[in-house]
């Protein structure tokens, strides 16, 4: 099929219903178009960054040039996600951000990292259910498990390791999931039989 070229009122009519969680609306849309016009349009970047805040600390990461998937996994609107990530594209595409937890960091992350690290345990399962790496990582060697564990995201957490995810991979730092989980059980966080007996291995 021939590329097609979106109008901006097309991009911004689909980007205003992912931002109000118009699922029905979003969905209108889409089925006037065809499944490759779809695909086109959930991976089209806005040219536009938005800005989200770690739960631990409120600190900003802000997200550059978003695609349709990334800004509903800004947003709290499950069913959004659930819908966009079905298509089964952009699942682990690069997403470029700038993070001011100390100083300024660029770097490249995940759609499941990003969701993790914002404790949305639905949007997270969306992800892994429709091809998502759970042992995939952002350019520090983070993964969504260590992410969760870094912002205490304990619903996250769990949700990963019965997923599958790695408690022995490490970041760039040396960290693996097994040291973040050992320091939260150190710090008396409740965890369920899951999470304690992938520690006991």
């Amino acid at each position: 099929m021939e590329s097609r070229t979106f109008s901006s009122s097309l991009l911004a009519q689909a980007r205003a219903h992912v931002y109000t969680g118009n699922e029905t609306e979003l969905r209108l849309l889409f089925n006037a178009l065809s499944r490759e016009e779809r695909i086109q349009l959930i991976l089209a970047r806005s040219g536009e960054s938005l800005c989200v805040k770690r739960p631990s600390s409120a600190s900003k990461v802000v997200i550059h040039n978003c695609n349709l998937l990334t800004e509903s996994i800004a947003s709290w609107f499950n069913g959004v996600t659930d819908y966009l990530s079905s298509y089964g594209v952009g699942i682990d595409e690069d997403i470029q951000v700038t993070d001011h937890s100390n100083d300024p960091v660029n770097y490249v992350t995940k759609p499941l990292v990003l969701a993790s690290m914002l404790n949305k345990v639905d949007m997270a399962g969306s992800l892994i259910t429709n091809g998502s790496d759970v042992n995939g990582c952002n350019s520090l060697g983070d993964t969504g498990l260590l992410e969760a564990c870094f912002e205490g995201n304990y619903a996250v957490t769990e949700f990963l390791v019965t997923k599958g995810a790695s408690i022995n991979k490490q970041n760039e730092r040396g960290i693996t999931g097994q040291y973040s989980l050992s320091q939260c059980e150190c710090a008396q966080c409740v965890w369920t039989g899951v999470v304690r007996a992938q520690l006991a291995h």
